[in-house]
């Protein structure tokens, strides 16, 4: 048998800060907690992203 048995625990963690303020509100001052929302899209190496789409347009600029 492989794998983990416990539960994902990055989506129970909304409900446990939601608890956790219901509980304690003083440790909160007031603050909302995170945006638990997960991106659509990531990108591991936004450096070599904004690097190809640069090399890409100088190449389309010297084709014209």
């Amino acid at each position: 048998e492989g794998g983990s048995k416990t539960p994902c625990t990055w989506l129970s963690r909304p409900g446990i800060c939601k608890k956790a303020k219901a509980e304690h509100p003083e440790r909160w001052n007031g603050r909302a907690t995170r945006n638990w929302d997960l991106p659509e899209e990531v990108c591991l190496n936004p450096d070599r992203v904004v690097q190809k789409e640069r090399t890409e347009q100088e190449m389309e600029a010297l084709a014209s």
